[in-house]
């Protein structure tokens, strides 16, 4: 047989298995609450020097406006993984026509809010509005193993918003943060997410390094404070679980809907659901490490449960939701390596927006 011959023979049989394969693989997915239809790209103005990379998703709504706007979103650059960039940004907006939660945003005007703390970087940043004011916290990481974090209130000058100097909550190293843990149990303390409990402060942390070495979260770390922004004034409350999350939680967001406190995990899915059944081809196929979001639900304020239906299956990092006054569940994720139509970012990490009212939201898990 002719070289010629082979290669017109060989070849449409190697795409073919490639096709089967590929189609293989997607159905292997698990079936998701929102689907890559429903997913809007969002646009956020950068600094200048600073590369089209947007991740760590925290989104705040205003029921009554706060300097004439509603929604309030936090993200950090972290392009190609250089945390040279990954500084806290704050970006503000309006509904569009409609009320449909907004895409474009209008970047602070000096953004970003805290620059690179030198050897280490900055993380997870998150807003939250309490009492007329608007806060953003930040999680420094000072190498080898100090971090800590910190939250800047803003306040309102000739209708321009203005930040004050950042206020250290607690590190992981002095009292109130240092609860007995290992020094290497404190240092997984990441993804910090504020809230108003009940009559009190509290910060939720994921206790894990899972996306890192593939380990198990080793829990919630609740710190509790009865001032929003007292120097030092938070300390360890208790530390609570994740349970049925059918990935390995890396990062993650607490919101309120009723009485119940509700978490968007992002789950580090080691293995690829086709993969894992086929290890003779696993060996041949580069594995990317992914991330899918799940949504938790804690009646006691402390442990969380998770529906094992994932809310999107689109490779993301933290993300962040809310429920609007009107029933409507909005959800902002970080995605990663993913490059929609549209898409301006360098390595694939964007924001982008869904939203579903949340009773159907909760009507499909339990229809699950």
């Amino acid at each position: 047989m002719s070289r010629k011959i082979l290669v017109f023979v060989v070849t449409p049989l190697i795409l073919c298995i490639g096709a089967i394969f590929l189609a293989l693989r997607k159905s292997a997915q698990p079936e998701a609450v929102f689907q890559e239809t429903d997913f809007e790209l969002c646009s956020l103005p950068l600094p200048k020097g600073y590369p089209n990379s947007w991740t760590h998703a925290g989104i705040e709504y205003v029921k009554k406006e706060y300097n004439g706007y509603k929604y309030f979103l936090t993200c950090s650059p972290y392009p190609n993984y250089n945390d040279d960039y990954e500084n806290p940004m704050l970006y503000y907006a309006n509904p569009r026509e409609g009320n449909l939660p907004p895409v474009e945003f209008i970047a602070y005007n000096n953004n970003p809010l805290q620059e690179d703390p030198g050897d280490g970087y900055n993380a997870d940043p998150d807003v939250i509005f309490v009492d007329s004011s608007l806060y953003v916290i930040n999680r420094p990481y000072i190498r080898p193993d100090s971090t800590w974090v910190n939250i800047q209130k803003s306040s309102i000058d000739s209708g321009s918003f203005t930040f004050d100097n950042p206020i250290p909550l607690y590190d992981n190293k002095q009292e109130p943060c240092n609860f007995g843990f290992t020094s290497s149990f404190r240092q997984t303390l990441i993804s910090p997410s504020i809230i108003k409990y009940k009559d009190e402060y509290r910060i939720y942390h994921l206790a894990t390094n899972s996306y890192n070495d593939n380990t198990d979260c080793k829990g919630v770390v609740v710190m509790v404070s009865d001032s929003i922004d007292g120097q030092h004034s938070y300390k360890y409350y208790t530390t609570g679980t994740i349970s049925n999350c059918p990935a390995k939680p890396w990062h993650f967001d607490v919101f309120r809907y009723q009485d119940n406190l509700y978490a968007i995990i992002c789950a580090y899915v080691h293995e690829d659901p086709f993969l894992e059944h086929v290890p003779i081809i696993a060996r041949y196929v580069s594995h990317e490490r992914k991330c899918f979001q799940y949504l938790a639900k804690s009646e006691d304020g402390i442990n969380f449960t998770a529906f094992n239906k994932p809310l999107t299956t689109i490779n993301s990092y933290r993300s962040s939701a809310f429920v609007r006054e009107d029933g409507m569940f909005v959800l902002y994720i970080s995605t990663l390596g993913y490059k929609p139509k549209g898409n301006v970012s360098e390595d694939g990490r964007n924001i982008m927006m869904a939203y579903k009212p949340f009773e159907q939201v909760l009507k499909e898990f339990k229809d699950n």
